[in-house]
């Protein structure tokens, strides 16, 4: 008989293989999604970017105008657009100081017209991989700028202080705009510098991530084709297994369907109950499925059976034929399962044991 809380070697294994197949298909999944998320990263900073050169750009053409007109409408404009360049710029500080600050991170790429969704994205990607060649260039390339954006307010709070004054002091606007285009002709080499060390980090992700995808999924393709190759040949393994007891046994073995009509039977039931297997197959069981104690239906005499109810799902049926005495007074066998019946019954278990075992004895 089957041990309680004795977990069949054949279940431990199915178990095994299936949870390593499903394993291997979360992480190709995880995989997949972490190289959109990469590509995704390096797009929010190449589109990041080109809000950053508009912004500056725009912020030295206000200041021009404001220099000339003295119209204070330029200078706040040139203001806003410089907050642009100016919100990148504390994002990035607080992504590569020693404690990142994600609010502070966050707040900055806002400020910088970043979308809200790229955020997180391009955190990550700068936290983890700033050490890539490609993307360190673009960091020195970008934090070479931080100077000049300043130097860019002072001039604009300069060209304040020169209107404010009156009459305001031509000669000295004149010096503060030929400094803005020095400034603004320095900033566009950065902007150049930073759009092609993201455009070679693009190129570089592209090319990396297209050649580990494509051995990653050569791995997970080997490595499902292993699993399920070890699993068809367990389960093989484990019919070979039942057939050889089916046919091997001296015990009547008969298989049922959900409809609990007989789908196979071995030669020692055949033997047993005196039909030919093609008369047994298809015929119903139903008729023996409550204990009932008596004669089988069979064409030889003197086989008694005690039935145990074969329930609604595929099962297997064990007989043993036991001798009786027609005549009058002759006692019946005992309907306990013999030795023979524990032994059949125990080695199907152990290889089969998904299925439902029924003794008649």
């Amino acid at each position: 008989m089957r041990r309680k809380g004795q977990q069949p070697n054949l279940q431990r294994q199915l178990i095994a293989l299936v949870a390593g197949l499903c394993l291997t298909i979360i992480l190709t999944v995880c995989f997949m999604v972490a190289v959109v998320q990469v590509q995704s990263a390096i797009t929010a900073y190449t589109w990041g970017e080109s809000v950053w050169s508009r912004a500056q750009i725009d912020t030295v053409h206000h200041l021009n105008r404001f220099s000339e007109s003295g119209d204070f409408s330029h200078l706040a404009k040139a203001r806003q657009a410089l907050a642009v360049p100016i919100g990148d710029l504390h994002a990035r500080v607080a992504i590569t100081s020693d404690t990142l600050d994600w609010q502070r991170a966050k707040h900055g790429f806002l400020q910088g017209g970043n979308h809200e969704e790229d955020l997180t994205r391009m955190i990550l990607l700068i936290r983890l991989f700033s050490w890539l060649d490609q993307l360190e260039r673009a960091l020195t390339a970008w934090e070479g700028a931080d100077d000049l954006l300043f130097e860019l307010d002072q001039i604009g709070n300069a060209m304040e202080r020169e209107w404010l004054a009156a009459p305001p002091d031509r000669e000295q606007l004149q010096a503060l705009r030929d400094k803005l285009a020095i400034v603004d002709q320095q900033l566009q080499v950065n902007a150049r510098e930073f759009r092609l060390s993201m455009g070679d980090a693009s190129r570089w992700a592209a090319s990396f991530l297209s050649v580990v995808s494509a051995l990653f999924l050569t791995l997970v393709a080997l490595l499902s084709w292993f699993l399920g190759f070890r699993l068809v040949r367990l389960l093989n393994r484990t019919e070979q297994n039942f057939r050889s007891i089916f046919e091997q046994s001296a015990i009547g073995i008969i298989q049922i369907d959900t409809e609990g009509r007989i789908v196979n039977a071995n030669q020692a039931t055949c033997d047993i109950l005196g039909y030919r297997p093609d008369d047994l197959v298809h015929r119903p069981i139903g008729s023996w499925s409550i204990r009932k104690t008596g004669t089988l239906p069979g064409k030889n005499d003197g086989i008694s059976a005690s039935v145990t109810s074969t329930a609604i799902r595929p099962s297997i049926a064990l007989f043993e034929k036991t001798m009786t005495s027609c005549g009058p007074g002759s006692p019946y066998p005992a309907c306990g399962m013999c030795p023979a019946l524990q032994r059949t019954s125990q080695r199907l278990w152990k290889t089969f044991p998904s299925l439902t075992v029924c003794r008649r004895n």
